[in-house]
């Protein structure tokens, strides 16, 4: 009897023991230390102060790295801000400029998966270490300015190891209408200059039919074009429906991808338009992949519609006069603005 118990005792230590192991096993990891500058995320909510909810989310994988070595990535970042030469240019080639005050480091994960969706064309091009892992991925990501620096987590991550560093434009939000493209071109017209208009033109304050009228040009009439702007009022939709190569993305799209086109433009002697889109997070010229035709790997649900407007000068009565004109397929311009 005594025999019994004493297996019993031991039994139930077993037991105990390996309850106490499971639950250190499934305690979760203790939160990245995070740099916080003024640009970081605003305090959690009270949803967040649960202590489960909490324990939830720090289980999840963090994807924007908060090491120690990260921040010591942003101080080379904020270094490269001052190697400018006298003349304000920068001293390393093909470098942003930016201000030191501009760099951060990145700490919210959706962001960093946008950013690893995108490394693709640059993984293929060798810009960036190619990987064995899946989308999204832990990255060291600081924005400066207007680009992204990327770093992957297992490089060194010197400025100087160009295998472990890429700049990504910066994400820019879905276009909504109303949504302005700078610089596109009209009809031949491409560069600013003096025109030539042959047909009459209404100028108005602002690039909106609703902006009360400055003048009028009359045909034949020369102005001194500075700026063309696309206002886009319909945003194309393009959705893929099975996996399909983008010669311009320089990537297989996959089933259940989306671009929003905006613009489109053809060059002399192809009749084949070539597409200004936003695809995951980043506006950048497309070739057209797609069709109409429901069967298709990808297809046009809906097509982009903008209007053209071309700020211009000219002197009329003895004035000058500075306005927006809307550039309509009537409008006709001669041969002087190709010089």
């Amino acid at each position: 009897m005594p025999r019994i118990r004493v297996l019993l005792l031991i039994g139930l230590g077993l037991v105990l023991t390996f309850i106490v192991v499971m639950q250190i096993a499934d305690r979760p990891p203790a939160p990245e230390q995070q740099e916080l500058g003024p640009a970081a995320a605003a305090p959690l909510g009270p949803e967040f102060r649960i202590g489960a909810a909490r324990s939830a989310i720090r289980r999840q994988p963090r994807l924007c790295s908060t090491s120690f070595s990260a921040r010591q990535f942003v101080a080379q970042v904020r270094a490269v801000a001052s190697l400018t030469d006298p003349s304000g240019q920068r001293q390393v080639q093909g470098l942003p400029l930016f201000n030191a005050d501009q760099v951060r480091l990145v700490v919210d994960d959706s962001t960093c998966a946008a950013v690893s969706r995108v490394l693709g064309g640059y993984i293929k091009s060798g810009a960036f270490p190619r990987q064995h892992r899946l989308p999204p991925i832990t990255l060291t990501v600081v924005r400066a300015g207007p680009k992204y620096f990327v770093r992957d987590v297992r490089s060194p991550g010197l400025l100087n190891h160009g295998e472990s560093l890429v700049m990504v434009d910066t994400l820019q939000p879905p276009p909504k209408p109303g949504y302005v493209l700078p610089g596109p071109c009209w009809q031949w017209c491409c560069a600013p200059g003096r025109w030539t208009l042959l047909t009459p033109v209404t100028l108005r304050r602002d690039p909106s039919l609703t902006a009360p009228s400055i003048g009028q040009v009359s045909a034949n009439a020369a102005v001194d074009a500075d700026t063309g702007i696309a206002i886009v009022d319909t945003v194309g939709l393009v959705v893929v429906r099975a996996p399909v190569w983008s010669e311009y993305i320089n990537d297989t799209l996959p089933p259940g991808d989306t671009l929003l086109t905006l613009h489109w433009t053809k060059v002399e002697d192809d009749d084949v338009p070539h597409y200004t889109a936003w695809w995951r997070g980043l506006v950048r010229y497309v070739d057209r992949f797609w069709d109409s035709a429901r069967g298709s790997r990808a297809q046009v649900m809906r097509a982009p519609h903008w209007n053209t407007w071309i700020r211009m000068a000219t002197t009329n009565g003895g004035t000058r006069v500075r306005g927006w004109a809307m550039m309509t397929r009537d409008i006709q311009v001669g041969p002087s603005c190709l010089e």
